[in-house]
């Protein structure tokens, strides 16, 4: 996109600058796209890890109490 002092300069061609807008938009919902991808398997991994603590957390309690 041109900088102000270039569209004082030389006026503002609508058509190119709508192209730009709009390329720009997709490549940000391209990588919004791709960000929620790795929240959620983030999410899923974070969800698996306390599932594991917390069957490790009552496997040690069993195990502290036949001491």
């Amino acid at each position: 996109l041109k900088s102000g002092n270039d569209i004082i300069a030389n006026g503002l061609d609508v058509p190119e600058t709508m192209k730009g807008l709009t390329m720009n938009v997709e490549e940000l919902w391209l990588d919004m796209i791709d960000l929620h991808k790795s929240n959620k398997k983030l999410q899923d991994e974070n969800t698996d890890l306390k599932d594991q603590i917390k069957s490790l957390s009552i496997r040690i309690g069993k195990l502290e109490g036949k001491k």
